[in-house]
């Protein structure tokens, strides 16, 4: 997941967004307008996109303090970070390389969650300065506390490559000493966890929740793509072990008529075989 336009850049860490960003930034802002519309009727049209507006901001900023963590830990123990990117399912911290020992793993996967949690407790708790229950700024607050402690709570799940599936990941690395092993099984259960995902949207779905239910559905198809991806990585070196440049390579280049005009040679020859040496 790579970022289509480009924000700049916080603590060197360069920060973009992904074009389906947009697609989840509108239904946010349109769910939390039909929301305060029909709980706040005294609202004005503009108070009520104003307010909508808002709090969809700053639950995308919220989102990448989350990310931020994340990155800044790692660089802070010698990781590189490529780029932040915020997508339709969220954000996502393009770390380069994984951590070297399980402590550090376990912590850059917590303090994500950490700063979800302690935003959504300050917000919950500065709400009574913000004007009395009702109030634009109480209800935008109100919102904004329970969804960060939402996030926190979902990130703790124990599904690769979720936060909680780092946990996971981290816990059985530091029991078993051996990191392919661990990423193994919590990759596993990462699919576990998104096949569960996958049975209760369709079940919400079914049950009269409609949209709600196929996006939790299709939150649960991401995480199992992705939990088996990683699967996957995980036994990649094990695999190439032993295995040399020239075991894989083509050998010879194709001989071609060398009165052949280049046009002929690009259809029935270069595009149609994908070879590089002729």
């Amino acid at each position: 997941m790579r970022s289509q336009i480009k924000l700049g850049r916080i603590f060197g860490i360069e920060i973009g967004v992904h074009y389906s960003w947009f697609l989840i930034a509108f239904l946010i802002v349109v769910s939390l307008s039909s929301q305060f519309r029909a709980t706040h009727r005294d609202w004005s049209s503009n108070t009520v996109f104003g307010v909508a507006l808002t709090t969809g901001v700053l639950f995308f900023v919220f989102l990448l303090l989350h990310e931020l963590a994340h990155s800044v830990f790692a660089r802070s123990h010698g990781i590189p970070v490529r780029e932040i990117t915020l997508f339709a399912l969220g954000g996502v911290s393009q770390i380069e390389r994984n951590p070297t020992s399980a402590r550090t793993e376990f912590w850059m996967a917590f303090v994500g969650p950490l700063t979800s949690a302690v935003i959504g407790a300050a917000c919950l708790g500065i709400r009574k300065l913000a004007g009395a229950s009702g109030s634009p700024a109480y209800e935008m607050l109100t919102w904004l506390g329970y969804i960060n402690l939402g996030l926190a709570a979902f990130n703790m799940v124990p599904g690769y490559p979720l936060d909680g599936g780092r946990i996971l990941r981290a816990a059985l690395w530091w029991k078993s000493g051996n990191v392919e092993r661990a990423t193994r099984q919590a990759a596993r259960t990462g699919q576990v966890v998104g096949g569960l995902l996958i049975a209760l949207g369709i079940l919400q779905f079914f049950g009269g929740a409609g949209f709600g239910g196929l996006w939790t559905a299709f939150i649960g198809w991401f995480l199992v793509q992705s939990a088996g991806e990683s699967y996957f990585e995980a036994g990649l070196p094990h695999l190439l072990q032993g295995v040399t440049v020239g075991d894989v390579m083509s050998r010879g280049c194709p001989i071609v008529d060398g009165n052949l005009n280049l046009q002929n040679f690009v259809e029935e020859h270069l595009l149609r075989t994908g070879e590089s040496c002729y």
